[in-house]
């Protein structure tokens, strides 16, 4: 039986891989120094580090306070590589131990 009668299904727009990325990760290599200015809630900036590193800093103003690794940092270096920005805000320290949320600004 064949119609031409909606079925009420639309189609879905693509979702944006780099638009939707976000997850939770630990600080590696924390800076002390920057570590002990933060507190929960402290929204940080993330980028590249200069060349020819591959790594992504986490910064508080122009301080690194250190970097992010995990299985999620490939995507989110090919989006920042595309010119996506993103952010991660401090969900809790425990001494040098910094967790944050990573989330396209």
């Amino acid at each position: 039986m064949g119609g031409s009668g909606s079925s009420g299904w639309e189609p879905t727009p693509p979702r944006d891989p780099c638009g939707t990325l976000s997850f939770r990760a630990s600080l590696n290599s924390p800076q002390p120094a920057v570590v002990a200015l933060l507190t929960v809630g402290h929204v940080l900036s993330i980028g590249m580090a200069p060349a020819p590193q591959h790594a992504v800093q986490v910064s508080h103003g122009m301080s690194v306070a250190g970097t992010l690794t995990g299985p999620k940092i490939s995507s989110l270096i090919n989006c920042l590589l595309n010119g996506y920005c993103f952010e991660a805000e401090v969900v809790s320290i425990s001494g040098g131990h910094c967790v944050v949320d990573v989330r396209p600004v």
